[in-house]
């Protein structure tokens, strides 16, 4: 099965029994609202929630190992020492995630919704916003390679370095301090991004919460293994992105070849692309756009909302990219960026940062909506009855879900920044 349907027959398939027939309504009602919304979900790695078995999720995953043709060259008649083989362990905690409304009893008998059609598409469509926007965080934050559309690698947008010392929340590079364009006190690394490019950290991605000037050190949430000295990292700011920097067949084409270098399996030599009908209109007229009515019915699954395919990327319109305000460079603090929970989906305003996110198979897991306890239905539908009124005053429509989603390889995602094109 291909990456669409993997995800499509785990998940929107999946028959609830119910007592009733408008509960079978009000539940089918739910999945249809989450189906046309949800963009980012469908492209993560399904994971198993069985009941009963605890609320963390592990994986080990295995690290490369060093192209180093020396260390691979033999000595006739002599037993080689052992590669070091680096293993890291992923693991996070499920989280609940519902909310609920209420209607009175007297709004129910006389609003023209009598069916309550109106109100499930709204709590729906609530759902699978929320559990996209906390997927897309994770990528934002945690799970991707930051490019910036212009490439920039000079006074504070991008910067190479080399760990010297490491905690489990930080890393340090003594050349930071005194480098010119972020050894000063204009704080040009915070609202960043910053992945660990080869070592024993390999592959882990974190926003930036602090940098301290003076030590050269950048702060992130917690290393799932702990950088090395001499691991080598990447930190990109997508601070003055200009006006001119929007999503183009050059960008696209850059961001494949970083997928490519960085070994992220696509299907069918594709890779998966998620932007706004903004963004992807100027990818239409290019003259190698291939509109998805073009090859849909040819035997390849199609993802919710694809719409064409570019330079080897398969693209899915959303309605809620991920974006966050363009900041003065040397702003201090993290008011706003990849890391800041809460402002990354401002939907009006100038100058902003869209955060279009490429992706490769396997890049980050989801716990499947069809693996969850069926005991806890996704929506619940409670009349006055149900809740205890001595008088029929209010009934609610709710929704709640156990989900998660965690960064596995955050160097099989570009995350392209680019200037809204809204």
């Amino acid at each position: 099965m291909s990456w669409a349907d993997d995800y499509y027959a785990g998940t929107y398939e999946t028959t609830y029994t119910s007592t009733g027939v408008s509960w079978t309504y009000y539940v089918k009602k739910f999945l249809s609202g989450v189906k046309e919304a949800v963009r980012m979900v469908p492209l993560g790695k399904p994971v198993p929630l069985p009941a009963g078995k605890g609320k963390t999720v592990s994986w080990d995953r295995y690290v490369a190992l060093s192209r180093s043709v020396s260390s691979a060259t033999l000595t006739e008649g002599v037993l080689p020492n052992a590669t070091q083989n680096i293993m890291q362990q992923l693991s996070k905690n499920v989280a609940e995630y519902g909310a609920f409304v209420q209607t009175t009893s007297l709004l129910s008998r006389t609003n023209p919704d009598t069916s309550g059609k109106g109100l499930i598409e709204v709590v729906s469509n609530h759902a699978a916003e929320i559990i996209d926007i906390v997927t897309s965080q994770e990528v934002a934050a945690n799970g991707g390679y930051p490019l910036r559309a212009d490439y920039a690698v000079d006074t504070g947008a991008t910067f190479n370095g080399i760990v010297d010392s490491a905690t489990s929340t930080t890393i340090i590079d003594a050349t930071l301090i005194t480098n010119t364009d972020y050894g000063d006190a204009n704080y040009d690394l915070n609202q960043s991004v910053v992945i660990i490019t080869s070592g024993s950290g390999y592959g882990q991605a974190r926003a930036v919460t602090d940098y301290a000037v003076a030590s050269g050190t950048i702060t992130t949430a917690a290393w799932d293994k702990t950088p090395a000295a001499n691991d080598t990292f990447t930190v990109t700011s997508f601070d003055a992105i200009a006006s001119g920097d929007k999503l183009t067949y050059a960008n696209v084409v850059h961001a494949v070849a970083k997928l490519r270098d960085n070994k992220a399996p696509a299907e069918n030599g594709y890779y998966v692309a998620v932007a706004d009908n903004y963004q992807l209109e100027l990818l239409q007229g290019d003259a190698l756009w291939k509109s998805v009515n073009t090859y849909q019915g040819g035997g390849t699954a199609i993802f919710k909302g694809e719409v064409g395919k570019l330079g080897g990327t398969r693209f899915i319109d959303t309605t809620l990219p991920f974006k966050f305000p363009i900041t003065t460079r040397g702003t201090a603090g993290t008011s706003y960026g990849p890391g800041s929970n809460g402002a990354n989906f401002t939907e009006s305003g100038t100058g902003l940062v869209s955060l279009v996110p490429f992706i490769g198979k396997g890049a980050f897991g989801v716990t499947s909506l069809a693996k969850k306890n069926a005991e806890s239905p996704p929506v619940y539908v409670k009349g006055p009855d149900e809740l205890g009124q001595p008088i029929p005053r209010f009934s609610t429509v709710g929704w709640m879900i156990e989900y998660m989603c965690k960064a596995l390889n955050p160097m099989w995602v570009v995350n392209m920044g680019l200037y809204d094109a809204k």
